[in-house]
């Protein structure tokens, strides 16, 4: 059986949807650390108009800010791209590229990264839960990154905007949009 790429898209996407609500709902489920605490805000996607402009950031390509913590793009490689993303205000690099990623570049600039593979053939359920999780445990910016920034990259994005809060399932197939992947 053929399988063409939106259905691979759709796949990948139901996939990640499951996972996101998974984290989300063991969230819930979790007993409150101190129950005066506020209750973490929910972050909202921005439009595109309003993150940074890819001329201003030369080497990052196809970059995108979804929320004010998440941003996805294409691999960062060298110097000049990880000042970019320091410049950005990013604490976290995530990749879901399965090339090595760059620790010394980034550990050198300050960046923290983190590394969660992801193939062309579909997100494991455990991969969906890692980037969740990662985006509900730590404070962030995260930039999430796949090679190019227009597939695995934008729907890990996803996955992660969700788990923040930031959208839902129609919200997700917009991002992939934004970014390029149903074409």
């Amino acid at each position: 059986m053929k399988c063409d790429f939106r259905h691979l898209c759709a796949a990948c996407l139901l996939t990640l949807l499951a996972a996101a609500q998974g984290c989300r709902e063991q969230a819930a489920l979790a007993p409150a650390p101190n129950d005066d605490a506020p209750a973490p805000a929910r972050e909202s996607l921005l439009p595109p108009e309003a993150g940074p402009q890819a001329q201003d950031y030369p080497h990052l390509h196809n970059l995108m800010q979804l929320t004010p913590r998440i941003f996805c793009g294409g691999q960062p490689e060298g110097e000049a791209a990880m000042q970019e993303l320091k410049s950005l205000g990013v604490a976290t690099i995530v990749s879901v590229d399965g090339a090595r990623p760059a620790l010394e570049e980034a550990q050198a600039a300050g960046l923290e990264y983190v590394h969660i593979p992801i193939g062309y053939d579909g997100v494991s359920e455990a991969a969906g839960l890692a980037i969740a999780r990662l985006v509900r445990d730590r404070d962030g910016p995260f930039y999430i990154h796949c090679h190019h920034g227009t597939h695995r990259g934008p729907a890990a994005a996803a996955v992660a905007c969700i788990a923040a809060g930031a959208t839902d399932g129609q919200g997700a197939v917009e991002i992939l949009r934004r970014a390029g992947t149903s074409r």
